[in-house]
């Protein structure tokens, strides 16, 4: 044990976070009720009782730029949430991670929540409510990209098949970024 991991690339921390990444998809605040008693699903007219649940924000997008920043990558979220209180809360979660917001609030849309219940087994049931994801626009977004294209290495690209009204959008930025060498990573 005891050994240590070597990104490929980098040889010190500092050399990490030159790397920027742009990460662009749906946002979510995610209610996962653990441990939940719904391994043969949930039953219509009947309450079902658990003990344990968590509160965070999700959608792929989200997960990557949580996780590249805790790599040490410098990361920019894009998406859109509502102007509600769940909104809010992700938000402010994502910007405790260290996560660098370029997030558009939606007055007219609620924020997209997924409602995952969690068997003790593993087994899932799941629910999405919401609209502001789907309301993300190429006018949304072309600021944010050129604001933050200068010294970016990676595009990352989440839940993008999800949001079918900027898939000319991604084609464009995709070969924007080949020709300028930044990656584009597809969800």
């Amino acid at each position: 044990m005891g050994g240590q991991i070597h990104v490929t690339g980098a040889r010190h921390r500092s050399e990490v976070l030159r790397h920027r990444v742009l990460c662009i998809g749906p946002i979510y605040l995610d209610v996962n009720c653990l441990s939940f008693p719904c391994e043969d699903g949930l039953p219509t007219e009947e309450e079902r009782v658990g003990r344990d649940y968590e509160i965070i924000p999700e959608g792929s997008a989200v997960n990557f730029a949580r996780f590249a920043r805790g790599l040490g990558f410098e990361t920019v979220l894009a998406g859109k949430v509502g102007s509600d209180s769940f909104g809010q809360a992700a938000t402010q979660m994502l910007l405790e991670s260290g996560v660098a917001l370029a997030v558009q609030t939606d007055e007219s849309a609620l924020t997209n929540l997924g409602i995952n219940f969690v068997a003790p087994t593993g087994v899932s049931v799941m629910a999405t409510v919401g609209l502001a994801s789907e309301l993300l626009a190429e006018s949304d977004l072309t600021d944010i990209v050129d604001e933050h294209a200068e010294g970016l290495s990676y595009v990352y690209l989440g839940g993008c098949f999800k949001i079918p009204q900027l898939l000319s959008y991604f084609e464009e930025l995709t070969r924007v970024a080949e020709k300028t060498g930044i990656t584009v990573v597809l969800d």
